[in-house]
Formats: C-alpha cells, sequence, structure tokens
C-alpha cells in the first residue's frame, strides 16, 4: 500500500487505534491532532478525518481547501449526516467509515464496520486487512447508517440513562434476578462511554428524536395497559408482543437467537472448570475438540479476549446464588460479546 496516508484526530482514541493499527501492517502513517499539519494533509492520497461528530462538516470543509483534489477523504464518525453533506460540496471524493466498537478493541473477529463504499478503490485495500481480521464489513449509504443507528445507539442509550435514573432512586441495593443484572450490564456499557460522545450521538443524529419519540409512545400505550389493572388486557398485549418478536426478530439488527452451532470442531473453547462440572457439560455440546479448561469466570474471559481461545463457556446462573455476578460484571467491563446459551 504506496499511498501516503494522514489522521485528523490522530491523537485522539479512535485515531490513535486507527494508526496503531495502520502502522501494524508496516503501513506508513502521519497525523495532526487540534493543529492540522497542513503539508501532510496536502500531499496525503487518503485522509482519515476522527473528529467530534459536531465537527465532522466543519473539518472536511476546510481540510478539502488543502488538500489534492484526487484525494480521498474518509470520515469516521458515529453519525454520518454531517459527512455526507459535507461530501456534496467538496471535489473529492468522499467515504464514510463507522468502526462499532470503541478504542480498546484488540481483536476485529465479528466486529462491524459500516462503510458507505467499499468498492471506492482507495478505501478498497483498508477493507481488505479489516476483512482479513475477521471484520464484519456493512455497506449502506449514510442516510440508511443514520436510520439503523437512532435505534442502535439513540434510543439504546436514552433507555438505558432512563433505566438507571429510575433505578437509582429506587434504593434497591439487594435483590437481583438474571434479567435485571443483564439490563445492569446494558447500563454499565452505555455509562462507562466518553459522556461528549453520548451527548453528540443524541444531539447530531436528527433520525434519533423521531425514533425516541416513537418509543415513547409505545411506552405510554403499554403503561396505559398496565393501569387498566385488567390481567386479561395485560396479557393479550404481552402475548401480542411476544408475538411480533417470534416473527420479526430475525430482521432486528445484530438479534441473533444462538450462533452455538457455527462454532467448528477446530475452535478453542475455554470453559470453567475442571472436567464433569456443568460449565464442562454445556462446552462438551459444542462441536469443538478443543477444550480449555480454566480455573475461574475471570480466567475464561481473559483467555478470550487475549485470543488464546475462541470462545468461552461461563455460568449465568446457577441453584446456590441465583444469577452469577462476576459473569454479568465482566460481561459489561470487557469487550466480549454473548452469542448463544446453552443449558
Amino acid at each position: 500500500m504506496k499511498d501516503s496516508i494522514h489522521i485528523i484526530g490522530g491523537t485522539g482514541k479512535m485515531g490513535t487505534w486507527l494508526a496503531k493499527y495502520l502502522k501494524s501492517y508496516g503501513i506508513s502513517v502521519t497525523t495532526s491532532g487540534r493543529v492540522l499539519q497542513n503539508e501532510h494533509i496536502q500531499s496525503a492520497n487518503i485522509i482519515f478525518v476522527s473528529v467530534p461528530i459536531s465537527k465532522s462538516f466543519e473539518v472536511i470543509t476546510n481540510i478539502s481547501k488543502i488538500a489534492s483534489k484526487n484525494a480521498t477523504i474518509v470520515d469516521l464518525s458515529s453519525v454520518m449526516h454531517g459527512a455526507i453533506q459535507a461530501f456534496s460540496k467538496i471535489s473529492q471524493k468522499g467515504v464514510s467509515l463507522h468502526f462499532l466498537f470503541g478504542p480498546d478493541t484488540k481483536d476485529l473477529r465479528n466486529q462491524a464496520i459500516v462503510v458507505s463504499d467499499k468498492n471506492s478503490k482507495d478505501i478498497k485495500p483498508f477493507i481488505s486487512l479489516f476483512e482479513k481480521d475477521g471484520a464484519r464489513i456493512i455497506e449502506m449509504s449514510g442516510s440508511e447508517h443514520d436510520l439503523h443507528m437512532a435505534t442502535v445507539q439513540n434510543l439504546t442509550h436514552f433507555v438505558n440513562l432512563a433505566f438507571f435514573n429510575t433505578v437509582s432512586a429506587s434504593n434497591n441495593t439487594e435483590l437481583s434476578t438474571p434479567t435485571y443484572l443483564a439490563q445492569l450490564s446494558a447500563v454499565n456499557k452505555v455509562l462507562s462511554q466518553d459522556a461528549a460522545l453520548l451527548s453528540e450521538i443524541q444531539a447530531q443524529n436528527p433520525r434519533g428524536k423521531i425514533i425516541i419519540e416513537s418509543f415513547l409512545k409505545y411506552a405510554s400505550s403499554l403503561l396505559e395497559t398496565i393501569q387498566s389493572e385488567d390481567t386479561n388486557k395485560i396479557t393479550k398485549k404481552v402475548l401480542s408482543i411476544q408475538k411480533d418478536f417470534k416473527n420479526k426478530r430475525e430482521k432486528v439488527a445484530g438479534y441473533t437467537p444462538s450462533n452455538v452451532s457455527s462454532i467448528s470442531s477446530g475452535s478453542k473453547v475455554a470453559y470453567l472448570g475442571p472436567e464433569l462440572t456443568y460449565s464442562y457439560t454445556a462446552a462438551k455440546e459444542t462441536k469443538s475438540k478443543n477444550l480449555l479448561p480454566a480455573t475461574s469466570i475471570a480466567t475464561v474471559f481473559s483467555l478470550v479476549e487475549n485470543g488464546s481461545a475462541e470462545y468461552g463457556v461461563v455460568p449465568a446462573q446457577n441453584t446456590i446464588e441465583g444469577a452469577v455476578r462476576e459473569t454479568f460484571d465482566l460481561l459489561s467491563m470487557g469487550d466480549a460479546k454473548t452469542i448463544g446459551a446453552l443449558y
């Protein structure tokens, strides 16, 4: 890859991640922080823009006046609205990329990356690198991306922020269920993110407000049913939602009932050992012939996160303590994702 590459915002978290990733392949990269390095921008064939969402339009517009007319400008924002507007006003080729993971990610396997034009000749070599490392490349237009992210990000963040505000006011510190702990795990994931980024996602995606208003309408309808105190009426409502979920869950982005069947015989699967434990019995239900016992739940997570194992099997609940808090805590703190359940 002989192109000259420059990253604006290369000293920020995501820009630093991208620079480190490209350099690991021996690719020469220059970066700019708050002070733009005009000489590098002028000579670059490919310019990545990793700046706050609200600055995307302004930065792209300004660097287009400095960059070569033959350069390709690649925006890395979580919301593509500003970049779309900027690209329509500049002479350079514009492409949007969204990494659906954070800067602490060390392994691209099964991580999703959205690109507005994966066949662009300048961006194609990078897409090939991401795919080589196991990333899932999803191509869609910027407006389509923002519509999806209004649900995936704006609504999810909104619900979890409101959920925690409600929970914190209840002062409940003793009682829990697996579902409640799973929800708290999701809350922790959201609240562990940068507050400025969470705020910008809400402010800059015009589709987000529409989706949240729709959610509030459905929530209001559900509350009205509950306030009737009519068990039959409430049951009918719940059954209707369950039926709708069953019919549409395959179409819900990112929903996978279980990917356990995709584990191959050669996959390394870590489990909470030793043999004959419940986790061992569950791990045996996979096709894997390469099971790795671990002495603790934390060790299972560690083996998966450092690449020593491709998958891990840990308990979510047991007959002694009910929900296994350590499992939910580790899920909320790291990059590991659940792919299914074994019983």
